[in-house]
């Protein structure tokens, strides 16, 4: 099973929740301390509306906490200012997930829609197994519609499959180096449970790096090294 972007940008974004909470206190802590005015909400809904919909201004308590966690992407920030606007009559937790609510992977799969009815034919109510014997004739091709239009929009989501289950512990290491400051080393360690197939520090840094990059999260310089200074001429 292959994950698609916004697939991977939600699952991301519920995994911060789950292992680092104070990533989440403090975007709404930032919010609480610099709020909007009346104004420039006004401003931020004009500039919304006038833009037919695309986010033209983020909140700067967003701005200012992506830098400070190391998130800072387009859909990150959207997010978080997604999360900010629904912060009322919600906990922070509560706020934090229904800024992917939305998301098509926690919404119900949509109907599989038939009509049996031929075009221009007068309404009338035909005896049950009338109605049996034309769904059963389009039932196969109203499958193969359904099929070829939500497969790519709404990929199945099974935890258990071993894409997602790679993508979650490689995003917790992700989490751990970019938001909680862990080392390569500290991550590992963490994992090491005796097993012969512990990870490595290698592993744990290319995993990191793949996730990274997969989601557009720049990965800030390596800790503990000094950079190399040129050599005199």
């Amino acid at each position: 099973m292959k994950l698609n972007e916004l697939y991977c940008q939600h699952r991301f974004w519920m995994l911060i929740a789950e292992h680092a909470p104070v990533v989440v206190e403090d975007l709404f802590a930032r919010y609480d301390a610099e709020r909007w005015t009346d104004d420039q909400w006004l401003e931020h809904w004009k500039l919304f509306g006038d833009s037919g919909g695309v986010m033209t201004k983020i909140h700067a308590a967003a701005k200012a906490w992506a830098e400070r966690w190391n998130l800072v992407a387009d859909w990150t920030l959207m997010l978080a200012h997604r999360a900010l606007t629904n912060r009322l009559g919600r906990t922070p937790k509560q706020a934090w997930a229904n800024a992917v609510s939305t998301s098509v992977y926690y919404l119900k799969l949509p109907p599989i829609e038939i009509n049996v009815w031929r075009a221009g034919e007068a309404w009338n109510l035909p005896p049950k197994e009338e109605c049996k014997r034309r769904i059963l004739e389009i039932l196969d091709n109203a499958i193969d519609k359904y099929y070829k239009e939500w497969s790519t929009k709404l990929p199945h989501l099974d935890f258990d499959q071993v894409a997602v289950k790679d993508f979650d512990r490689d995003s917790k290491r992700l989490i751990l180096y970019l938001c909680l400051g862990n080392k390569d080393s500290d991550i590992a360690d963490m994992e090491n449970t005796g097993a012969r197939d512990a990870p490595g520090e290698g592993t744990i840094r290319m995993a990191r790096t793949n996730i990274a990059k997969l989601l557009g999260l720049r990965l800030p310089e390596r800790r503990g090294r000094k950079p190399q200074s040129k050599a005199r001429k």
